[in-house]
């Protein structure tokens, strides 16, 4: 039906009222709008699980995702899908949806309704299993087939190539960078279409990406970590979802490093956290220790005596870095942000460089 292309490709969904219109039809139109709401219970899981994410519902967006058999989804079943998965899915879904979509056309229809370009749909699943540069390399590929059918879908994966490469520059892989263009010319260009075409919710997801402390992290930056207690823990960073980790003494002191970014810590004191107890308590004794002795020299010695323990170092530095790498077993892109940014020593501290900040969630 040529209704179906007119209205998603040159019409604006923000505008279009979809209730009476066939059921695909209506979801995408309503996806693109940011009307998630009548989604949530209606439609086949793999829909459902695309509205549950979009509004931050990760849990039922997961549960949902569960209960999918991945060989029986049609098209637009494999694209919603493959856009859940990019925000909360786990990386063995994420590799059934990529078998499941390459032998699929270069641009997705469905029932006449146009879904994007396949790389569209493959690019942000590659990126949900930590390949950023391979990523990259398929979103590149979406722009184009994308511009050469619509502006709509161009500038839609200008917006995930950019999530990709915001990414790419919180976990410094090397080699991440694409030539010709930067992040915030991706966004800026994708904006400037949706502003002038009406697509307010496109406007409003796009500016989420670059400014995620604005939005929910979901639907925002990549730049966007989580570190979030339980039994199990939750962990997750950036363009790869959430993954679990038996709860550990070396989660709880990476998380009190990025709750306090720059910040230093004595080991003693992370040791102290990590054992349950309090950093500042120790930095209070520390401060008491000073105003006890009037003596600047002997003060000094007494406080280093106290905070820096070479065993205590030692052991708050093996910890630490066991942990970074058991989290590299799951999340290689979480623990490659860590592990440029996580100092160790007598003094410990979460210290990234200059630039975009990561927003945690902790």
């Amino acid at each position: 039906m040529a209704e179906g292309h007119e209205t998603i490709e040159r019409g604006v969904p923000d505008l279009i009222d979809t209730n009476g219109l066939p059921g695909v039809l209506a979801a995408e139109i309503d996806f693109l709008a940011g009307r998630f709401e009548p989604w949530f219970a209606c439609g086949p899981p793999a829909v459902r699980a695309r509205a549950a994410a979009a509004a931050g519902d990760e849990s039922h967006a997961a549960a949902l995702l569960q209960s999918i058999d991945v060989d029986s989804l049609e098209e637009h079943e494999l694209a919603a899908a493959a856009w859940a998965v990019s925000r909360v899915g786990s990386r063995p879904l994420a590799h059934a949806l990529l078998a499941a979509l390459a032998p699929k056309p270069p641009f997705l229809v469905v029932h006449d309704v146009p879904l994007g370009p396949r790389a569209l749909a493959e690019g942000p699943l590659i990126a949900a299993t930590g390949d950023l540069d391979g990523a990259i390399v398929r979103l590149e590929e979406a722009i184009a087939i994308g511009d050469a059918r619509a502006p709509l879908w161009g500038a839609l994966a200008r917006v995930e190539l950019a999530r990709v490469m915001l990414c790419a520059e919180a976990t410094f892989v090397a080699g991440s960078s694409t030539p010709g263009h930067s992040a915030d010319q991706l966004l800026n260009a994708a904006r400037l279409f949706f502003r002038a075409g009406g697509h307010r919710s496109l406007q409003a997801r796009t500016d989420r990406v670059a400014h995620p402390e604005q939005g929910v992290p979901l639907l925002g930056g990549p730049t966007v970590g989580r570190l979030r207690p339980g039994s199990p823990w939750l962990v997750g960073f950036g363009v790869m979802g959430d993954v679990t980790l038996r709860s550990s003494k070396g989660l709880v002191a990476i998380r009190h490093l990025v709750a306090n970014p720059g910040r230093p810590f004595p080991a003693l004191a992370l040791d102290r956290v990590a054992n349950g107890g309090d950093a500042d308590a120790v930095l209070a004794a520390a401060d008491r220790l000073r105003g006890e002795d009037g003596r600047a020299g002997a003060s000094t010695h007494d406080i280093r005596t106290m905070l820096f323990d070479d065993t205590v170092r030692s052991r708050v530095g093996k910890l630490l870095a066991r942990t970074i790498e058991r989290i590299a077993e799951v999340h290689p892109l979480l623990s490659d942000h860590l592990r440029a940014t996580v100092r160790s020593g007598h003094l410990c501290r979460y210290d990234p460089p200059g630039g975009r900040s990561t927003v945690w969630v902790v």
